[in-house]
């Protein structure tokens, strides 16, 4: 069932590690489940629950983790485990859960980020079916896990202790699958809503209407910043988080993407944006053309999430969106 590709000679930086498997048969069966349960698998299928927005204004989504947290937070690093699904799709969760409370939403921050190890392990083996040798996973499997068994936070629960990520924890879940325990806490907090995203348009729309993407392909990257940009290069199997776009002086319309490998980039992370000006982008993030986007999403296990079932109720007041 699970024919694995990857590019046969990838260029990671040194000391880190891809980790997206790609496999169109699965991506399809997948989006034919989500059909199955009433729900729109595509983006451009979704309607107005995510094509919310799609004109120019700079969207920045860690403007939200600024408001609601008072900082920024740092990059993730998956270490030398290749579980970078987790990764892209756990920070666009995250990403859609302090959105969602800065812009009023009747929920309140946990207290604690999203655990990586579940969303590693449910895709590979609850979703997948354990199908996958080595290390790795696939978008679409892990989209189905937050959407239909939800996510888990950096905290203990009973003889689990999450708060910190854990290589080891990572690769042997990735083997067994999620703790049947943990999985009716995971179910108290879903994403309402997933929907692949296959055209930088459709990227650009979910970005505007607050939603989250998470990329899967096999593009890679330079690793030294110029003016907050790094410029496609190389072949990464690789899954990473779209948490920005803006309106450039020259480029046009950009995008900001999320990497998971800690500080990993050198250079200048200060990028210009028409309407915004100057903007410090947080660590780990750089930011990509338009045209490189589209060049990625065309590879068909990208999504957007939209909605969750948060915590217990607070209000802001807030409006980001403008």
């Amino acid at each position: 069932m699970n024919e694995s590709f990857q590019d046969p000679d990838p260029v990671y930086p040194v000391g880190c590690e891809g980790g997206w498997v790609k496999n169109p048969a699965e991506v399809w069966r997948v989006c034919r489940l989500i059909e199955q349960s009433g729900q729109r698998a595509m983006f451009s299928d979704a309607g107005a629950s995510l094509m919310q927005d799609d004109d120019d204004k700079d969207v920045f989504l860690w403007h939200g983790e600024q408001k609601v947290l008072g900082n920024v937070l740092g990059s993730w690093n998956q270490g030398q485990v290749g579980s970078c699904v987790s990764f892209g799709f756990g920070r666009a969760v995250q990403d859609l859960l302090l959105w969602e409370i800065a812009c009023g939403e009747a929920e309140r921050w946990p207290g604690a980020e999203v655990a990586t190890e579940p969303i590693y392990a449910g895709s590979r083996v609850e979703v997948g079916g354990g199908g996958i040798s080595g290390d790795g996973s696939i978008g679409a499997w892990a989209a189905k896990w937050v959407k239909d068994w939800g996510i888990l936070v950096r905290q203990r629960y009973g003889e689990y202790d999450l708060t910190s990520y854990n290589e080891q924890r990572c690769r042997d879940w990735g083997y067994r699958g999620c703790p049947d325990a943990l999985e009716p806490i995971a179910r108290e907090h879903p994403v309402t809503a997933v929907a692949m995203v296959r055209t930088a348009d459709e990227g650009w729309a979910s970005l505007g209407g607050g939603k989250p993407v998470a990329i899967c392909s096999n593009q890679g990257f330079t690793t030294v910043l110029r003016d907050g940009f790094c410029e496609p290069s190389g072949s990464w199997a690789h899954c990473m988080c779209l948490r920005a776009r803006f309106v450039h002086p020259t480029r046009g319309k950009c995008f900001v993407i999320q990497n998971s490998w800690g500080g990993y980039l050198s250079g200048n992370n200060v990028l210009q944006a028409s309407k915004s000006g100057s903007v410090t982008l947080p660590e780990g993030c750089f930011a990509t053309t338009w045209s490189t986007i589209d060049r990625i999403l065309r590879q068909e296990d990208s999504f957007a999430l939209a909605g969750l079932t948060g915590w217990a109720r607070t209000r802001l007041t807030w409006n980001p969106l403008g």
